[in-house]
C-alpha cells in the first residue's frame, strides 16, 4: 500500500514539474516570437518608409529628382480657373468679329454669320481671352496643366521635368513646350488637355497619337493640336460657329466639339490616304476649308463616330 501511494505521489510530482517546465518554455518562446515580430515589423516599416521616399531620376536631369504628382488638372479645371479670374486685361486684344463687326468687308455683305446670342458672348470672349494669355512659369496652375498633359498622353503616374527632350516624345518641337504655345496662347494647352483627358474623345486621341508615332506616317502630335486649335479659334472669332452655339446654347461645348471634329477629319484623311509629314500643310488647309464650310456636317460625323468607340 505504501509503495502504491508513493508511486502515485511521485507521478503527481513529475506531472507538476513537467507542467512547470512546459509553461516556462512556452513563455520564453512567446517572448522570443514577440521580439522577432517587433523586429520584423520595424524592418518592414523602415523598408516602407524607404519606398515612400524613393524618387525617380529622369534621363538628363539626375540633379532634379521628381516625386509623384498630387492630382492631374483637366480642361474643366482650367475653365473654372480662368472664369474666376479678371481677364479684362486681355479684352483689348480680343476681336470678337460677330459683335464688333466689319461693315466694309466683302464677307459682311454676302455671308455675314448669324449674331451670337447675348447670353453666350461672355463665354466666347473668355475663350478669345485665354488665347491671348501666355504660359507663365511662375503660375503653379500653368505648370500643373502642362505636366498633367504629359501624364495624360503617356499614361505615367509620375511627375516630369519642366524642360527636357521628353516633350518631343509627345509631339512638341523642342525641350520647352512654351515656345510652341505662342500662336494661340494657353488655349492651345487647354484644347490638348481636353482631347487627351476627356473620356468621350480619348479613344480617338489614342488612335491619332498612335498614328503620329508610326515610322512612316509620323507627325508632331502637339504641333498638330495647336494648329487645329488655331483653326477652331479663328472660326469662333469669325462667327462660323455662331449658329451651332445658339442652337445648343453653349459656346465652349461647341468650340471643343469643333476642335475634336477637325482632329477626327484629319485622322481619317491621314490614315486612309496614307499621308506623311510632307502632306501636313495641304491636309491642314483642306481640313480648315471643309470644316468651316460644313460645320454641322463635321460635328455630326465626329459625334456619330465617337458614339461607337468599338469602331476606333
Amino acid at each position: 500500500l505504501f509503495s502504491r501511494n508513493y508511486l502515485q505521489f511521485h507521478e503527481s510530482c513529475c506531472s507538476l514539474v513537467k507542467e512547470y517546465f512546459l509553461t516556462q518554455m512556452l513563455s520564453t518562446l512567446e517572448e522570443k516570437t514577440e521580439g522577432t515580430t517587433d523586429s520584423s515589423n520595424n524592418e518592414c516599416e523602415d523598408e516602407w518608409e524607404g519606398i515612400e521616399t524613393r524618387e525617380i531620376n529622369w534621363a538628363g536631369d539626375n540633379n532634379n529628382p521628381q516625386r509623384p504628382p498630387v492630382d492631374n488638372i483637366t480642361d474643366k479645371d482650367l475653365w473654372e480657373y480662368f472664369n474666376s479670374r479678371d481677364m479684362s486685361e486681355y479684352h483689348t486684344y480680343v476681336t470678337f468679329w460677330p459683335e464688333k463687326g466689319h461693315p466694309f468687308s466683302i464677307r459682311s455683305f454676302f455671308c455675314r454669320p448669324s449674331r451670337l446670342s447675348k447670353q453666350l458672348v461672355r463665354d466666347g470672349t473668355l475663350i478669345c481671352s485665354i488665347a491671348q494669355c501666355r504660359f507663365v512659369d511662375e503660375d503653379e496652375t500653368h505648370v500643373r496643366a502642362l505636366k498633367s498633359l504629359y501624364r495624360f498622353v503617356t499614361g505615367t503616374l509620375f511627375d516630369c521635368p519642366r524642360f527636357g527632350p521628353h516633350w518631343e516624345d509627345i509631339g512638341f518641337q523642342g525641350t520647352d513646350p512654351k515656345n510652341d504655345l505662342r500662336g494661340v496662347g494657353f488655349l492651345g494647352l487647354m484644347q490638348a488637355l481636353h482631347f487627351a483627358s476627356n473620356k468621350a474623345c480619348r479613344p480617338l486621341f489614342l488612335q491619332l497619337y498612335s498614328l503620329s508615332r508610326d515610322p512612316v506616317q509620323e507627325f508632331p502630335m502637339m504641333v498638330l493640336s495647336i494648329n487645329v486649335t488655331r483653326i477652331a479659334y479663328q472660326a469662333l472669332k469669325d462667327g462660323v460657329l455662331n449658329r451651332e452655339c445658339n442652337a445648343r446654347l453653349d459656346v465652349l461645348g461647341v468650340f471643343n466639339s469643333f476642335y475634336v471634329a477637325i482632329m477626327f477629319y484629319i485622322w481619317k484623311l491621314w490614315k486612309t490616304q496614307k499621308k506623311t509629314i510632307k502632306d501636313a500643310g495641304y491636309v491642314l488647309k483642306d481640313a480648315e476649308g471643309f470644316a468651316c464650310k460644313h460645320v454641322y456636317k463635321v460635328l455630326k460625323n465626329a459625334e456619330e463616330y465617337l458614339s461607337q468607340p468599338d469602331q476606333l
